[in-house]
């Protein structure tokens, strides 16, 4: 399992090829230790709560490339200009490539709390983004 993250500290963002055995993590720029939660009950492929924040609120989404996305976009612009009046056209090809990448791309787990990205791991049922959630976490309404 791999993990993006930013540092509590310094907001630096931070990526980590295994986690699977590491206790702690050290942040190159400021220094700062993170210590990383193992819940041995669990499977160490599954994911059921957050190793940096210990969160138990995680959601599912499309790992998809955004500057493919914004590429895609922009070349659709471009030829919906080039083209004058025949931007349906750029509108059906974008769905279609645009679909067709999303349907290639894995997904990935993110934690409401604290954003970490969590990628390489065995997927247990979980719900999609849930804005509610989200709001509640960043309103500080929700505490880990």
């Amino acid at each position: 399992m791999n993990i993006k993250f930013q540092c509590p500290k310094c907001q630096t963002e931070l990526r980590q090829d295994s986690i699977e055995n590491a206790e702690q993590l050290v942040c190159p720029r400021c220094k700062k230790t993170i210590q990383l939660k193992h819940f041995p009950e669990a499977d160490p492929k599954e994911l059921r709560q957050c190793p940096v924040c210990e969160a138990a609120h995680l959601y599912i989404q499309k790992d998809f490339p955004k500057k493919i996305g914004i590429g895609i976009v922009t070349i659709a612009g471009i030829i919906t200009i080039l083209w004058d009046h025949r931007y349906y056209i750029a509108l059906i090809l974008t769905a279609i490539i645009d679909f067709l990448i999303y349907q290639k791309c894995p997904n990935l787990t993110k934690c409401y709390h604290c954003q970490s990205e969590y990628r390489n791991y065995i997927h247990i049922d979980r719900d999609g983004f849930d804005l509610n959630l989200h709001e509640r976490y960043k309103n500080k309404e929700l505490n880990v």
